[in-house]
């Protein structure tokens, strides 16, 4: 969950969590970013382990309960204070008006209760609006090297892996083109989840090592104008060669 959500949430402080893991997320694509607003960053932590510190900072979970159900109380009492205050005022500058009274309705900033007068009705506190946290905040961000889930407010780390035979596509080819333009335009598809590896090798390469080379680039013994077809059979003979890479 978001971290203000959080420390709201469990009426906690930002030296109570300590050396706590805080994933700095932020959506980096222009488009979702416009329709995120204000909501593009935020600072996230697991939800269990927030717990778990406010649960240790009041001696148990049935405390920490109690805790939170005395500092929902009060502070509901004191919104209820501060609408009806609102409204009293906003009655009595009202009547001023309509009676013609502008100067006095203008005087009119104090409640009954000799409060300053808000200019809007007073907002329900945070820990009293549930939490909030947009769904969109339960994602991942990506890293180079690996990712951080963030699922049910539990976070954890994952590795990125690249394709080897992505890499040995691109060696070959910049070993063999160095000294000319590149014969085929290489995308690079970088680092990405295990789980998705397999399906990328299958599509991307084994998938396509039965294709036949028409351009003869295969045969030339200076390797010049070698296509994506020849590279691609020639990263795959490498992986059956020494043993999976």
């Amino acid at each position: 969950m978001s971290l203000s959500s959080g420390l709201t949430t469990y009426d906690l402080k930002d030296r109570d969590i300590g050396d706590l893991l805080v994933l700095n997320w932020e959506e980096t694509d222009p488009a979702k970013k416009r329709g995120l607003g204000i909501f593009y960053r935020a600072k996230l932590i697991s939800q269990p382990a927030l717990k778990e510190i406010a649960i240790k900072k009041h001696g148990s979970e049935a405390n920490l309960a109690t805790h939170l159900q005395r500092k929902r109380a009060t502070l509901l009492a004191a919104h209820q204070q501060r609408v009806a205050d609102y409204e009293t005022a906003i009655a009595e500058r009202q009547q001023l008006l309509n009676e013609g009274d502008t100067s006095a309705a203008a005087a009119v900033t104090m409640g009954p209760t000799k409060k300053k007068i808000p200019k809007s009705r007073p907002a329900i506190p945070a820990m009293l609006n549930g939490s909030g946290t947009p769904p969109f905040y339960q994602t991942f961000a990506i890293f180079r090297g690996g990712f951080l889930s963030v699922e049910n407010g539990v976070v954890s780390h994952d590795k990125l892996v690249r394709c080897m035979l992505c890499v040995m596509m691109e060696k070959l080819r910049d070993d063999d083109c160095k000294a000319r333009g590149d014969s085929f335009e290489f995308i690079d598809p970088g680092f990405m989840p295990p789980t998705v590896l397999d399906a990328h090798k299958e599509a991307a390469h084994y998938d396509r090592e039965e294709e036949e080379c028409f351009d003869g680039c295969a045969d030339d013994g200076d390797s010049e104008g070698r296509c994506r077809i020849c590279f691609n059979a020639s990263a795959v003979w490498l992986n059956h060669e020494f043993g999976g890479l």
